[in-house]
């Protein structure tokens, strides 16, 4: 039996606009396909199918920083790790 992702997460160093429509196919009706790649601002080029990902409801998410703020992010995370709260100097 064969199941679709309710969550894809394309993580890459580069992506082209045109290598979206694999991650969607994998992607459920209803689903997010999450894409936290950087690509070119001159690739203006997406190929695919507009109706399928419309009629089954999928969604193509965009995200930088993870959506968080960096300029609150960063200094919240120091002052936990000075803390004490959030360990970053612990081996993996």
């Amino acid at each position: 039996m064969w199941h679709m992702c309710r969550t894809v997460i394309v993580t890459l160093s580069r992506a082209k606009g045109k290598d979206a429509e694999p991650w969607l196919g994998l992607t459920a009706k209803g689903g997010t396909c999450a894409v936290i790649v950087m690509g070119s601002f001159g690739d203006n080029e997406a190929n695919g199918n507009v109706a399928t990902p419309t009629s089954l409801q999928k969604r193509l998410q965009g995200s930088l920083f993870g959506g968080g703020n960096p300029h609150y992010d960063i200094p919240e995370l120091l002052a936990m790790h000075k803390l004490g709260d959030l360990n970053l100097d612990a081996d993996r």
